[in-house]
């Protein structure tokens, strides 16, 4: 025990052996560790006797040292992540790291990247958060945008938008590294007519309207002195138009010109007999349901009959009647017998959408509507045929030109269809006759089509 207390006394005493002291920390006695994404100066004050070293690893941090100051720079952050490093401080016996961070750029806008605005001039403010320098550059010609540092909001004028078109622009905007796109959306004008075409069926004097819906001022043009013009602005423009009595009898056209911004609207005025424009040639225009193309057939009507030419040597006739003071011919009643072809005996039917029709004993009636337009330049007339058959009150949209193997409409002399004419219209004839090819015609609602000829007839009954 004694020998084994001398080894143990002998190794105590090992000149070999080293004991590990941590450095002592330094005591700081103030610190500026966080800052804006603008960045900025700062310092760290250290309680020390000794010399102070300072580093940082981040090149948007600066550090020097003065006395038991360390001075901070920071710089400017421009984006939206925020970010962090340490500054190391050491002297000879002590050292500690201090962490340094710095806010990412904020950056909103009260929109969701979208300005919708109405088609006239206007300015328009925006609110913008930022922590940034802001930048606003318009990228259309008709808008201007601009920052205003006093308010923080963004300044976009419009233009007037003085077309029929919605138009879009952009503007840029920046804060730092930060870039938006803020887009414009303008509405078209307002600008809209009531109707393209004044018919005034009556030769005597007479007062039409019509309503025209704006957002800019109007301007009129009229072509003939025989009208005049008075408008009354409330919500909208109603524009009265007054004719004298129509002397000469025959149909007489004029033309009011509306404009408002870039765009200009043309109205029609018509003013005739109802009843003495209804008889004339006329084009049966039809849609076939063989080829899905439009086709004719010459035709002539009167006062109580329209008649057209199903092939060179057959004709088929309809009994019509006038309806002056609603301006339509009734064309009917179903079940009327048009004519023959050959050995068969033809009768008039109608065929509504529902997939139904008049039948044997039906007496429902296709009504044509009288429409004057003008296409090219060249004014024009048709009936355009419709009208509503059954219960349901189905559209009619086809005359069917019923077969019998003998006289009378019944089931048992039915023999089919010897034609369906769908969307039936009787467009008056008035181009010269030299204007129009044999084997086509174009009419002034640039209709093309060739003559119907036995072609389109069904088959089974040729």
């Amino acid at each position: 025990m004694v020998l084994l207390a001398g080894v143990m006394t002998f190794t105590a005493c090992s000149d070999d052996e080293t004991t590990y002291t941590a450095p002592a920390k330094l005591e700081l006695k103030s610190a500026d560790a966080f800052f804006e994404a603008a960045g900025g100066t700062g310092a760290i004050v250290v309680n020390s006797s000794e010399a102070i070293t300072a580093t940082s690893n981040a090149d948007w941090l600066t550090v020097s040292v003065s006395g038991n100051t360390v001075s901070l720079n920071v710089a400017a952050n421009d984006n939206l992540e925020g970010r962090s490093t340490n500054v190391i401080l050491k002297t000879a016996t002590a050292s500690s790291e201090v962490n340094i961070s710095q806010r990412g750029v904020i950056y909103g806008i009260a929109t969701d990247g979208k300005l919708e605005i109405s088609d006239l001039p206007g300015t328009y403010k925006i609110d913008i958060d930022h922590t940034s320098n802001v930048s606003v550059t318009s990228l259309a010609d008709w808008l201007t945008a601009s920052f205003d540092n006093a308010t923080n909001k963004v300044v976009i004028t419009a233009a007037d938008n003085s077309t029929l078109e919605q138009r879009e622009g952009k503007v840029a905007i920046a804060t730092g590294n930060v870039r938006d796109t803020l887009v414009v959306v303008q509405n078209p004008m307002v600008f809209s007519v009531s109707t393209n075409s004044l018919q005034i069926a009556d030769n005597g004097e007479n007062t039409v309207s019509f309503v025209i819906k704006h957002s800019k001022p109007l301007q009129f043009v009229k072509d003939a002195e025989w009208i005049s013009l008075d408008m009354k602005s409330e919500t909208d423009t109603v524009v009265t138009v007054t004719v004298p009595a129509n002397e000469a009898a025959v149909m007489r056209n004029a033309h009011i010109y509306v404009k408002s911004g870039e765009a200009i609207e043309s109205i029609l005025v018509s003013q005739y007999d109802f009843a003495a424009q209804v008889p004339g040639y006329y084009y049966l225009w039809y849609l076939s349901s063989k080829d899905n193309k439009w086709h004719y057939y010459p035709a002539a009507m009167s006062s109580e009959l329209m008649m057209f030419g199903l092939t060179d040597e057959v004709i088929m006739s309809v009994p019509v009647s006038v309806d002056a003071e609603n301006q339509v011919v009734k064309a009917g009643p179903s079940t009327s017998y048009m004519g023959a072809y050959g050995n068969y005996f033809i009768y008039l039917a109608f065929l509504t959408d529902a997939n139904t029709w008049t039948g044997y004993t039906g007496k429902g009636y296709s009504v044509g509507e009288y429409i004057i337009e003008e296409y090219e330049g060249a004014v024009g007339e048709y009936f355009s045929f419709g009208g509503t058959y059954g219960k349901n009150q189905s559209e009619i949209i086809a005359w069917m030109l019923r077969a019998m193997g003998a006289e009378g409409m019944s089931e048992e002399n039915n023999l089919g269809n010897l034609a369906i004419l769908y969307y039936p219209e009787l467009e008056k004839d008035n181009a010269p006759a030299e204007a129009r090819g044999a084997s086509k015609v174009r009419t002034f609602r640039g209709h093309t089509g060739t003559p119907a000829g036995d072609s389109e007839l069904q088959y089974v009954l040729r």
